[in-house]
């Protein structure tokens, strides 16, 4: 994959967070996370790809937390 392939499969994954229902959800859509932003490593990595992980972090951790808070409820 091309970066920007991977630019825009973070960004499809991080919309995707949005509606995970079930903490099951955010693990398969974490690892897939997880595999894209290794391969932007791989490639080298560029001030723009650090600003767009940092963003899928901070999400993925908003979303761990609604998943957890939906869960215990």
């Amino acid at each position: 994959m091309t970066k920007k392939q991977l630019h825009m499969a973070l960004r499809t994954l991080k919309k995707e967070l949005q509606t995970i229902n079930t903490f099951n959800d955010y693990v398969t859509i974490s690892l897939k996370g997880h595999k894209v932003t290794k391969a932007l490593f791989e490639k080298g990595i560029s001030k723009t790809d650090m600003k767009l992980i940092l963003a899928w972090e901070a999400a993925k951790e908003a979303a761990r937390s609604q998943a957890i808070q939906n869960g215990a409820a």
